[in-house]
């Protein structure tokens, strides 16, 4: 019997990598190997125990010289773009690597800001990963992603302890985000169905909300009054310094609110269908979210 073909997500542990796992394991685990390439196999064994037995933990730096030899065998490769200053070299590496090894589809992971101007940083890291994709000879497919809801864990703190959401945007400008496990049904379809997607980039979204409308419905959801504290960009950046957030990292934040002021269409896309094209399904929407990760903010 011919052997299955090997579908390997590198950097596997994230929110997106890990997300995609699920997704190829509860869907499509009989007609595909499925691997999950991480940096440090050992720590990984814990966040994929629930999944032991489907899915093959792999050692797989991004960038690492040895990836030839690790993609070897490997037919379609999913790259979730590391969170580093230097993710661009590392994504760029990695595909070189994908190439050289013969791994015969990719999807990589970029953001929607991608096609910003404004001298943004990250848009500048995401626009040189596409470039290096698009040169590939082999059928690729760009993944645009924008903030996701799980963000809102970061105000998860706030929300419990003060009834409050602080941010520096305008409360009433709206954004597409999307749920991460909307982001991984979508990568999976195109993993397992490479040449309907080669050389097509995805805006994968959820549909629009204002902090004003996400503070309504946590209200309605907790049972209690969630207000939104508009702060300073100042103070938004301090606090987030004083959380031990890099620099640049910060930077490429305070630019994304900016844009979201600024109602750009990297942070409020137009076209929001993408996530239903691929998947014939609708997104999950704010008060769905909120409804399934509810308990984390009581």
């Amino acid at each position: 019997m011919a052997s299955k073909p090997v579908v390997m997500v590198i950097g596997a542990t994230g929110t997106i990598g890990f997300a995609t796992i699920s997704s190829l394991v509860s869907e499509h685990s009989s007609a595909f190997d499925i691997q999950a390439g991480v940096r440090d196999p050992k720590k990984a064994e814990d966040k994929f125990k629930d999944l032991k037995g489907a899915v093959k933990i792999v050692q797989a730096t991004m960038g690492d010289k040895d990836l030839p030899k690790v993609f070897q065998g490997v037919s379609r490769l999913f790259i979730v773009t590391p969170p580093t200053k230097d993710r661009a070299e590392l994504t760029i590496a990695t595909i070189t690597s994908a190439k050289l090894a013969g791994v015969q589809s990719i999807v990589v992971v970029s953001a929607c800001a991608a096609d910003v101007k404004l001298g943004f940083m990250i848009g500048e890291q995401f626009k040189q990963i596409e470039e290096a994709i698009k040169n590939l000879d082999i059928p690729s497919t760009i993944v645009r992603l924008p903030g996701f809801l799980e963000n809102y864990y970061g105000f998860r703190d706030n929300i419990i302890n003060r009834s409050c959401i602080c941010m520096p945007v305008d409360p009433n400008k709206p954004y597409t985000p999307v749920a991460a496990i909307d982001a991984g049904k979508a990568v999976a379809l195109i993993l397992i169905n490479p040449a309907q997607h080669a050389g097509k980039t995805y805006n994968i979204v959820s549909n629009r909300h204002t902090m004003n409308e996400a503070c309504q419905e946590f209200s309605r959801q907790l049972g209690k009054v969630v207000k939104f504290v508009q702060i300073s960009y100042e103070k938004a950046k301090e606090n987030f310094l004083m959380a031990g957030v890099p620099d640049w990292q910060v930077d490429g934040m305070i630019h994304s609110f900016r844009m979201m002021d600024e109602g750009s269409p990297a942070s409020n896309l137009q076209d929001i269908e993408d996530f239903h094209r691929i998947t014939n399904m609708a997104p999950t929407s704010l008060a769905d979210w909120i409804a399934t990760n509810r308990f984390a903010f009581q």
